[in-house]
């Protein structure tokens, strides 16, 4: 049953994801060929970068939902837009210079070369109402 409902949640990803509007809190830019960055203003969490960069991946690298992005550098000053913190972000861990480690159970936006795929990244752009 899980199988389904994760399916279902990826299948319309795309379409959820647009209903999620980050644009007043969060976007995210190009720093190279091989890296972009989630810029933030304010407090954010771990689920609220990667959704961005799984977004950013979809629509601006043409990204599918299989392939897998990297964390390059945690939560620093933004290399795009002056006094802005930013995590950076890279689908080719090679070109970006950076080693990937083994998936974890838990996901921040701490460690170099954690990785999560696009979908994934994109099912925490889904929001529920709270109190469920």
């Amino acid at each position: 049953m899980k199988h389904i409902a994760l399916t279902a949640a990826l299948l319309t990803w795309p379409v959820m994801a647009a209903a999620y509007n980050l644009s007043d809190r969060l976007d995210s830019a190009q720093v190279s060929a091989a890296v972009f960055e989630v810029n933030g203003r304010g407090a954010h969490g771990a689920r609220e970068y990667w959704c961005v960069a799984a977004t950013h991946a979809r629509r601006e690298l043409g990204a599918s939902t299989s392939d897998r992005i990297y964390l390059v550098r945690g939560r620093a000053a933004s290399v795009t837009q002056a006094g802005h913190k930013s995590v950076q972000f890279t689908l080719d861990p090679q070109a970006a210079g950076i080693a990937p480690i083994p998936p974890a159970l838990t996901l921040g936006v701490k460690t170099v070369g954690d990785n999560i795929s696009v979908g994934l990244g994109g099912s925490f752009c889904i929001t529920t109402p709270t109190g469920f």
